[in-house]
């Protein structure tokens, strides 16, 4: 039985055979487009649904008056311990169509348990500039799109590779309270490892940084100053004392060397 999420008049569920031709036809939608398509004919499409990748629950379309009007092809893959939720074909006939796709995928990759989401979208909804991207981070401007749905994982990978955080914190320990759930990082062993733990209760007398898991891939990639983010209340600390040390410790967060990530690289 087909899994179907509805909202609004656009009801998003799994992929079957008999679509194929549906989404074949969807991509004349765009032949008079000012744009460069490359030409995506049966076998393209079968190519990734059938890759290792990809499974029967990470195919989704979206429907409206019983027509498809997008679809979108979901593999997950791990490089370096970070899981990542790559969206390897994407198209969408209207923003409001790719919206409702966009979430679902986002539901998707969370269940999973994924660290990133990357998705390009096609030339035509980039021009649109739908509203529902505004709180992603953008590697490149209209092109490659990536949201923390791990808050976990994202905090654990960071400080385990990056010296200079080891170092920040040694002999100290931090919680970062994210969407409402807190964790807290601590230094161990003389500041050779560190040891993350997610809190079911915040203890007192504890630094506690506060802020959403959007605001903090923001900062990861330098897209957010940290200073007017602390005075806009986007981060929140618990004691004024501790602002210089926050300012520092989330400076040394972002990651500083060039990234370039293709959703093709990646499966």
């Amino acid at each position: 039985m087909l899994k179907r999420y509805s909202g609004d008049e656009i009801i998003i569920r799994n992929y079957s055979e008999s679509d194929l031709d549906e989404i074949i036809k969807l991509y004349s939608t765009f032949q008079n487009l000012p744009y460069a398509y490359l030409s995506k004919d049966e076998n393209f499409i079968k190519y990734y649904l059938k890759h290792y990748n990809v499974n029967a629950d990470s195919v989704l379309v979206s429907v409206k008056d019983s027509q498809i009007t997008g679809f979108a092809i979901i593999a997950i893959t791990i490089e370096d311990d970070v899981k990542y939720g790559n969206v390897i074909e994407f198209q969408a006939i209207d923003s409001q169509s790719a919206e409702k796709l966009i979430q679902k995928v986002e539901e998707y990759c969370s269940k999973k348990d994924v660290d990133a989401i990357i998705v390009a979208l096609p030339p035509h909804l980039q021009k649109q500039k739908p509203i529902f991207l505004k709180q992603w981070v953008s590697f490149n401007p209209n092109i490659m799109i990536a949201k923390c749905v791990s808050p976990f994982n994202l905090l654990k990978q960071l400080f385990s590779t990056n010296n200079k955080l080891k170092k920040r914190i040694e002999g100290k320990s931090v919680i970062f309270r994210i969407d409402g759930v807190a964790y807290k990082v601590n230094s161990i062993k003389d500041g050779v490892d560190i040891d993350i733990v997610q809190l079911s209760e915040i203890p007192k007398n504890k630094l506690i940084i506060d802020l959403t898991s959007q605001n903090l891939t923001k900062i990861l990639f330098g897209k957010l100053n940290i200073v007017l983010a602390i005075i806009t209340g986007k981060v929140k600390v618990n004691t004024i004392r501790k602002i210089g040390f926050v300012v520092k410790l989330l400076n040394d967060l972002r990651i500083t060397d060039a990234v370039y990530v293709s959703p093709g690289d990646l499966v």
